[in-house]
């Protein structure tokens, strides 16, 4: 059960003194366009929270989805020289 002051995003309860980023925020940091952070978050692999206007990204979350993109992007490149 959430206590008062806790949103709830994904599995993880989260604190309400959690930073979150609009989808334009996450845009700018990753240099990309708006579209594609809507196309990640619309395919799953951006954690995201829909709060009717918008969405809103976590900063654990947005740094879980750049760790697991390093993560495959290493694996491709460690598969390219085996």
């Amino acid at each position: 059960m959430l206590e008062y002051g806790e949103l709830h995003v994904g599995a993880q309860p989260m604190q309400d003194d959690t930073e979150m980023l609009t989808v334009e925020d996450v845009a700018k940091r990753l240099k990309v366009h708006i579209k594609t952070v809507r196309h990640w978050i619309n395919s799953g692999e951006l954690e995201a929270m829909d709060i009717g206007r918008g969405y809103r990204i976590s900063k654990p979350d947005l740094q879980a989805f750049i760790d697991r993109r390093k993560k495959r992007r290493q694996n491709i490149v460690d598969e390219a020289i085996d």
